[in-house]
């Protein structure tokens, strides 16, 4: 009986960390499942198991995008991250690439985000805005019963997919998995070039980035963070050997509200307030994107701006724990210069690596004749 009870368990256990793709992408699926322990991912999995049978939305849901489907709409709501939206949403290239008219339903702040958007056709935060559309098919992101909530509420009985199904938990390459989603969904056959370009955190294009030499190098910092593994505390000592290896260096200070306290603690070290000018939740995330853009130099730990960061042509110095590999969030270029530190906590990346990968990056840029140093 015992026997019987722990194969159910590994079973369901299996079920809710096994991607549902025909090429499964880079994950901590294994760690994850050992961190957590088949008992608790079991059962969770079951009671999801038992939530999505009620939802009725079951027989609605299709395994693959029909060629004869014309307009989608994609929920997103309730997964307010910046950067995940960004690499969950990443493959709606493709869709439209294939002819598929997409609207998008999200939160208000990343409708905002999303605003114009050139693959989408639509973006609304308003439900009611939703009646009035003629939808072929819904994608949500999950089995779980926050999206099918949205979707039972919204449009019942439309056809829908699944981006993730039952797969959830494990830290994994969002964007490649959104993508690869996509690809079996369509049955489609995406060329590596393809593939690269469609996985791709993306947003509207900006001014193009100014190509003079200037006599001010500007670098902004990512202040703040939600999760403390991934929020960086020694940014002082990083602007003071900045602007001490460079006295032409400026630098701004973006984030949110959880930043603000540190801002201010920032702020008042300097009293040369010419060299730091502070914007932390003063400016709306399309205001930050252009203010990015406006810079020499973004240096990011890992979230939401820096991943707004990689949407611009702003050089990027990102920062990592020891459980994300950075190939999971960025690429080209942006890749090259990604610090991960040794451990769970990005404040663990020394000051001095930091510095010494920023001034590589200035000193390229100098060479290229785009800065003065």
């Amino acid at each position: 009986m015992i026997s019987r009870y722990s194969n159910w368990l590994k079973k369901q256990a299996l079920s809710s960390t096994t991607q549902p793709l025909s090429l499964g992408v880079d994950s901590n699926d294994e760690n994850y499942l050992h961190d957590q322990g088949y008992e608790k991912l079991g059962w969770r999995h079951f009671r999801r198991q038992v939530q999505f049978a009620l939802s009725g939305q079951k027989k609605h849901l299709s395994d693959q995008i029909d060629p004869s489907w014309k307009k989608g709409l994609w929920i997103y709501k309730g997964i307010p991250q910046i950067g995940d939206a960004l690499m969950d949403l990443a493959p709606r290239s493709l869709l439209q690439k294939q002819g598929f008219g997409i609207d998008l339903y999200t939160d208000t702040h990343l409708a905002a985000m999303f605003n114009g958007d050139p693959w989408l056709e639509r973006v609304y935060d308003d439900p009611q805005m939703i009646a009035s559309q003629n939808y072929d098919f819904v994608i949500v992101p999950s089995h779980k019963g926050r999206s099918l909530r949205h979707k039972s509420r919204l449009v019942s009985n439309l056809a829908w997919v699944s981006m993730h199904g039952f797969y959830t938990g494990p830290e994994f390459h969002r964007g490649k998995f959104a993508t690869q989603r996509i690809i079996d969904l369509l049955g489609y056959e995406a060329t590596e070039l393809e593939f690269a370009q469609h996985q791709q955190q993306k947003l509207a294009p900006l001014s193009s980035h100014p190509a003079d030499c200037k006599d001010i190098t500007k670098i902004a910092l990512a202040l703040g963070g939600v999760d403390k593994s991934r929020t960086y505390n020694n940014w002082l000592a990083v602007a003071e050997a900045l602007i001490q290896s460079d006295k032409k260096i400026e630098l701004t200070l973006l984030g949110s509200g959880n930043a603000v306290e540190v801002a201010q603690a920032f702020m008042s070290k300097f009293t040369d307030t010419r060299k730091v000018t502070n914007q932390v939740n003063k400016t709306d995330l399309t205001e930050c994107r252009r203010l990015i853009e406006q810079q020499d130099l973004f240096i990011a730990a890992d979230g939401g701006l820096m991943h707004l960061g990689a949407t611009t042509q702003t050089k990027l110095v990102s920062l990592f724990h020891a459980e994300v590999d950075p190939r999971w969030r960025i690429s080209g270029t942006h890749l090259q210069s990604a610090l991960q530190s040794a451990t769970n906590s990005v404040s663990d990346i020394t000051v001095d690596a930091i510095v010494r990968s920023s001034i590589e990056i200035l000193a390229d840029q100098c060479k290229a004749g785009l800065i003065s140093m």
